[in-house]
């Protein structure tokens, strides 16, 4: 089976560009041809139809004879017929064939024509003055005009060549030049792809197409860069926060196994194994759900932030009795485009974190603003310091305001991720009782 030859993007331009070039060459060549022809032949009309008209002001009417004193045209190949009564009765200069001198005579007057022979002939008929009877007839051959015309064509034909090779060089040249971005980029990407660095940049040096290419291709691998590195930091993170929990749970498990068996040490060791698997739980859970945000699969859906702030609040009451936490929503209803499940996790993420730095209370409001949806929570402890602000939604970022709740790091990263599917904010700021306060701004459902 045959295989088709595939030519890259020089070879089809280069290409195109000289049939481009040949086809306007050809084109120009032959309209200046027909130019120079109908030029020449408008030329030799004009001197035959004057030719005519001089000779038909000297003929002798009585004789049917041309002035001898008349100069004789200058012509190739030309004549002056006499005709009387459409029968030639002088003629002076080359004779043309009979058959020519036959088809002039039934011309029409100063209407140059060609008479086609084997040397084919130009004429114009004049009429004779006050002679009806008689006509002249002016000839010249045709062979100059078609010569010149063909001399032209091997010119063009001359200069044509060598003039389209060099354009055929000039294309491929200029073809190559400005595709030379694109193979420096194609070199880029492949050494991307071989060592695995996305460090490597694109040089920007121009600010057409082909610069914009390279800018957005360097963008791309910036995005790229930061990804890796993101998931290699949380690769790292995942397998530090595995271990520990895991690695208190084997050293419960041996410790059970070596002492002698009492119903009370096996009681504590085993809550202590069950306490450790719910955190490894917990923190994998955690991990499942950051994992379908990155892939955009966190569903989708509609909920009521109302009645998820307090659903949400009344399920972090029972574990901490000591901290009050008020809740004020809104009488109206407040739909946002996330499901009701991810609105009470975000909620929920966030009083538990504020909770756990209270000395006595948080404060869950939930209200309109214009269009959005706007959810502040409170906590009289300690506050954020503001240098810590720019990172605290990042993953496994800790910054325990409380000792004894030092907790993942993963709490707040979910709930940013969760307050991105409905296009909503998340911020943090401080409370007017100088502990932190988190404001959360979700766009409302019309």
């Amino acid at each position: 089976m045959t295989q088709r030859v595939k030519l890259g993007i020089t070879q089809r331009l280069t290409l195109l560009w000289s049939a481009l070039f040949l086809v306007a060459l050809v084109l120009s060549a032959a309209l200046a041809a027909e130019f120079v022809a109908r030029s020449a032949q408008d030329a030799l009309d004009q001197r035959l139809l004057a030719q005519a008209a001089l000779a038909a002001g000297s003929i002798d009417q009585g004789h049917s004879r041309i002035d001898a004193d008349l100069p004789k045209p200058l012509l190739a190949e030309s004549a002056l017929v006499v005709y009387k009564n459409g029968v030639p009765a002088q003629v002076t200069g080359d004779a043309p064939p009979r058959s020519v001198l036959r088809a002039a005579a039934a011309l029409p007057l100063d209407t140059p024509a060609t008479i086609a022979s084997p040397r084919p002939y130009r004429v114009v008929v004049h009429p004779a003055s006050d002679a009806p009877s008689l006509r002249i007839a002016a000839f010249a051959s045709e062979e100059p005009v078609r010569e010149e015309v063909s001399r032209l064509r091997r010119t063009f034909v001359l200069i044509g060549v060598p003039l389209a090779i060099v354009a055929i060089f000039a294309g491929w040249f200029l073809a190559r030049r400005s595709l030379a971005p694109i193979d420096r980029l194609t070199r880029t990407a492949a050494d991307v792809a071989r060592t695995g660095r996305f460090s490597a940049r694109f040089a920007v040096q121009t600010q057409d197409e082909l610069g914009r290419l390279g800018a957005t291709f360097n963008a791309m691998l910036e995005s790229l860069e930061t990804t890796y590195e993101r998931e290699r930091a949380f690769i790292g993170d995942v397998s530090h926060e595995l271990r520990q929990p895991l690695t208190a749970i084997t050293g419960e498990a041996e410790l059970a196994l070596q002492r002698p068996r009492d119903p009370a040490h096996d009681g504590e060791t085993l809550q202590r194994i069950e306490e450790r698997a719910s955190s490894l739980h917990a923190l994998i859970d955690d991990l499942l759900v950051l994992a379908r945000a990155d892939a955009r699969a966190l569903g989708t859906g509609t909920g009521e932030v109302s009645e998820t702030l307090a659903e949400a609040c009344n399920a972090v009451r029972p574990f901490y009795p000591n901290v009050t936490v008020t809740v004020q929503v809104s009488d109206e209803p407040l739909t946002v485009a996330i499901p009701a499940p991810l609105l009470v996790r975000l909620f929920g993420n966030i009083v538990r974190n504020a909770v756990q730095a209270a000395r006595s209370g948080v404060t869950a409001t939930a209200a309109r603003e214009g269009r959005d949806a706007v959810v502040t929570i409170d906590d009289d402890g300690p506050g954020i310091p503001q240098a810590a602000r720019s990172r605290l939604f990042r993953r496994f970022e800790r910054i325990p305001r409380d000792e004894h709740h030092a907790g993942t790091g993963l709490g707040l990263a979910i709930a940013a991720a969760i307050v991105a599917v409905g296009d909503g904010s998340i911020a943090v700021d401080s409370a007017p009782s100088g502990g932190a306060r988190f404001i959360v701004r979700l766009p409302l459902l019309a």
